[in-house]
C-alpha cells in the first residue's frame, strides 16, 4: 500500500471532524487508493510503468458512483 503523506493524512482527518462531508470525502479517497491498488496488481504495473510481467493495459477510468451509508 502506498505510503499516505502526513500533511495530506492530517488535512484529511481535520476534515472529517470540522465538516458535514468529511467522513464520506475520507471514505472517497480511502476507496480511490484500494481500487488504484487493486488495478495495480490486476494489471501487473503502475500507470505508465514498463513492465515485462504486465498483463494488460490502463485506458483511463469512468466516473461511478457507489452507494453507502454515509451518502453516494
Amino acid at each position: 500500500m502506498a505510503n499516505m503523506d502526513g500533511d495530506v493524512l492530517g488535512q484529511l482527518l481535520q476534515e472529517v471532524f470540522a465538516q458535514k462531508d468529511g467522513v464520506k470525502r475520507l471514505l472517497e479517497h480511502l476507496l480511490g487508493q484500494a481500487m488504484a491498488a487493486e488495478v495495480g496488481a490486476h494489471v501487473g504495473a503502475e500507470p505508465s510503468q514498463r513492465s515485462e510481467h504486465r498483463r494488460g493495459m490502463r485506458n483511463g477510468y469512468k466516473p461511478r458512483s457507489l452507494q453507502t451509508r454515509v451518502g453516494e
